[in-house]
């Protein structure tokens, strides 16, 4: 049976880098998304909208 090697400090520090990137990004990404429903909302009255939704 053998066993994965262990990381390297460097490559600690990169997944552990790449980890914050993914975070952040998926951060950036959920608050646009949440902005531009919030202007759709704004432009549209949710009576308007309903049909949208039901495509």
């Amino acid at each position: 049976m053998s066993t994965a090697p262990a990381l390297s400090s460097s490559h600690r520090y990169l997944k552990l880098l790449l980890l914050h990137f993914h975070r952040f990004v998926n951060r950036a990404v959920a608050n646009m998304l949440e902005s531009k429903v919030k202007d759709i909302g704004r432009r549209a009255p949710m009576s308007a909208s309903v049909p949208l939704l039901s495509r």
